[in-house]
């Protein structure tokens, strides 16, 4: 889902999957960090790297079933 706000776009990714332990949730952004047997726990390190470089922001969003992520990046004038 995507939508406008206040100057700022945000699309919202989201999935029905097992929702994160309260300790997984607070590192879930800390490059190296993974709950998986094989990876390298840099996926979401790098997607808030990335967008960061475009002055935007990432967030895990509280949500009651699954997990779900904001990433919000300012609208380019037109």
């Amino acid at each position: 889902m995507q939508q406008a706000e206040g100057g700022r776009l945000r699309l919202r990714l989201s999935n029905d999957g097992a929702p994160l332990s309260p300790p997984v949730a607070a590192r879930i952004f800390e490059p190296f960090f993974t709950t998986r047997a094989a990876g390298t726990g840099l996926g979401l390190a790098v997607v808030r790297q990335i967008v960061e470089s475009l002055s935007g922001e990432v967030a895990l969003d509280p949500t009651r079933s699954g997990v779900a992520f904001s990433i919000w990046l300012h609208q380019a004038l037109p």
